[in-house]
């Protein structure tokens, strides 16, 4: 679903027209009179490993990369917003699902992030999405996420670009905040992990 808001901002690269912005998959099309866009992807995050031990935690999901770039317009584009990964359920598979890539047509690509991992002492977290492997003319990774051996370190999720890391919250693990590409936080003395965090696409569009 895409959102406009009408601006009037000049810059060095044209005449600001309009900014669109999907938080799910959709098909973009161009407001009348635009050229180019600068285009923005967050990927999904991982979603938080599951721990089968009080007092210990899993490990967090890994953040959604970042990517971003000029892109010339002639007609609509087909975006694909990463959905966060499913948090690891307890005694089932204890690693969190991995987040989902993020994409406006082939032009700019943000990789999702990966699953943190639980188990009975803790676990590895998740990798943030990788930024090698991202397309765009600007990349970022995504934060990996905390890993865990004992009861004192917090399986916190991974963030992405422009958020800070989804903590975890007691004995409920806290899913990432969507549009963000946080990675899940790990769940915490015998609980599931928290879901990771969708993605988003920000379009600049000017003439």
């Amino acid at each position: 679903m895409a959102t406009n808001n009408a601006i009037n901002s000049p810059t060095n690269h044209g005449q600001f027209i309009a900014v669109q912005v999907f938080s799910a998959n959709g098909t973009y099309t161009p407001t009348a009179g635009v050229l180019r866009a600068y285009v923005q992807c967050w990927a999904g995050g991982g979603g938080g490993g599951a721990t089968t031990s009080a007092s210990i935690q899993g490990g967090g999901g890994g953040a959604g990369a970042y990517a971003a770039g000029f892109v010339t317009i002639s007609g609509t584009v087909t975006v694909t917003v990463g959905t966060g990964g499913t948090g690891a359920t307890l005694n089932t598979t204890n690693t969190g699902g991995a987040g989902n890539d993020t994409s406006f047509g082939s032009s700019v690509i943000a990789k999702g992030g990966s699953g943190g991992v639980g188990g009975a002492s803790g676990g590895a977290g998740g990798a943030g999405g990788s930024q090698g492997s991202s397309t765009g003319d600007y990349k970022l990774p995504g934060g990996d996420g905390s890993t865990t051996s004992s009861s004192f370190i917090f399986g916190a999720g991974g963030s992405s670009a422009n958020n800070t890391p989804c903590p975890p919250q007691g004995s409920t693990a806290r899913a990432g905040t969507a549009g963000t590409g946080q990675g899940g936080g790990g769940g915490y003395s015998a609980a599931n992990g928290g879901n990771g965090a969708s993605g988003g696409v920000v379009i600049w569009e000017m003439s």
